[in-house]
This record gives C-alpha cells, structure tokens and sequence, in this order.
C-alpha cells in the first residue's frame, strides 16, 4: 500500500547501503534501539528499593526530556539522601551508574530523536532535535567508531545497573526476611 510519500521511505527513516561497514551500522543502531529497555529495567530495580512509592515517578523523571538537567540534579539528590539512610555502601556505585547514564543518555538521544543526514559511505551527521537556550544543539557526526562507542558505553551502564540492582533487590528480600547484610 502506497503512503503519503508515494510508496517511497518516510522522511525519518535511515537508510543503511549494503556496504560491510554500513550493515554494521545499522545493527548497532538496532542494538542500542532494542536495549534501551533493559537500562530502564536495571534503573528501576535500583529504584525500587529505595523507595517504592516513588520510584515510578523517578523513572519517568529520568527518561523524560523536558529539564532534564533540572530534574536530574533534584532526582540525584534525593536518591542520595535516601541512600545515605539505608545504605551508604551504595552511594559511590549508585553516583557512578547515574553519571553513566547521563553521560549516555547525551549519546544516545541524537540517535533516536535527530534528523539523519547521508555525509559520505559511513558517515552520517545528524542534528539533534533539541535546543540550547533558542539555539539548535550542533549535529552530531556519527559513524561507526561512534556507534560502537555508544554500544560500549550501554554495555557498562547494563552491566552497572544489573549488579547494583540486584543487590539492592536481595538486600531488601534478606531485611524483609529478618538478616540484614
């Protein structure tokens, strides 16, 4: 069935040629797409037991872009504080998974939510769309170094988020159960 375009791609749509390189590509980008989930998986159960009324609203805070920098420093603050009464051992790890994820998130975003532009065989810019005061972001160059950077960097923050997740989830079992760590 023929659409608005007449039958050819949507505007947003990425097209990655048949090169080797590109193939690559285009399977990190689907990577980074179809893993997203599963930070917002590990984010919440380090959430969780913390606070289990809020947690909720914290993870909608997280991935929800309007004042992001506002709401993350407030979010932060307040993980922090509540930490510090239960368990302080967590603080660094919890700070370093955040810091991660921010750090990632500022990756991540121009991928998803940016117009892409073909610049040469592997190499894309593509501008974000998003503004700095009332001036667009820069675009951002990607290729395939950028991507596996990416991948890099999602991996990390799985992993760090799997871990103290779990901790925080068999920590909250085992002071339910009566043993505290």
């Amino acid at each position: 069935m023929d659409g608005l375009w007449g039958g050819r791609k949507w505007p947003e749509e990425i097209h990655f040629s048949d090169t080797v390189v590109e193939r690559h590509m285009e399977g990190l980008w689907s990577w980074i797409n179809l893993n997203w989930g599963r930070i917002e998986f590990h984010l919440h159960a380090v959430l969780l037991p913390v606070d289990r009324k809020r947690a909720q609203k914290w993870i909608v805070d997280f991935f929800h872009s309007t004042n992001i920098s506002y709401k993350e420093k407030k979010l932060k603050q307040e993980l922090k504080d509540l930490a510090e009464k239960s368990h302080p051992e967590w603080l660094p790890v919890l700070d370093n998974a955040l810091d991660d994820f921010a750090h990632l998130r500022q990756k991540r975003n121009p991928l998803i939510h940016g117009t892409w532009h073909r610049v040469s065989d592997g190499r894309f810019s593509v501008q974000p769309l998003r503004l700095n005061g009332s001036e667009l972001v820069d675009p951002v160059v990607v290729d395939i170094q950028y991507l596996s950077n990416v991948v890099k960097v999602m991996e990390n923050v799985i992993g760090r988020c799997a871990s103290l997740g779990t901790e925080t989830l068999s920590n909250e079992w085992l002071r339910k159960m009566g043993r505290s760590t």
